[in-house]
């Protein structure tokens, strides 16, 4: 939620740029740690990157054809059992 608030005040490809930097520079520390509590820690950070880059996505992605059928335009299936539970 935290995301889409970002995304409505600073701009949606900024932010989904920003997450993508996030996750990817979160994987890579992750990848390099020795310690479990620091690897735990960057792997929370990383699914929040994760959630609020699919999150803005999926707003974009909506934004961009929304006078298509869901399911038709969106190539991540899953989305679809995200809209039908909204």
């Amino acid at each position: 939620m935290c995301a889409g608030v970002l995304a409505d005040r600073y701009g949606r490809l900024r932010v989904v740029v920003t997450l993508i930097v996030a996750y990817i520079l979160t994987g890579l520390a992750g990848g390099l740690t020795t310690s479990l509590v620091v690897w735990l820690s960057l792997r929370f950070l990383m699914g929040a990157a994760s959630i609020g880059m699919h999150t803005v996505r999926y707003t974009m992605q909506v934004y961009l054809h929304y006078d298509f059928p869901v399911g038709v335009v969106d190539p991540d299936p899953p989305s679809i059992g995200i809209l039908a539970v909204a």
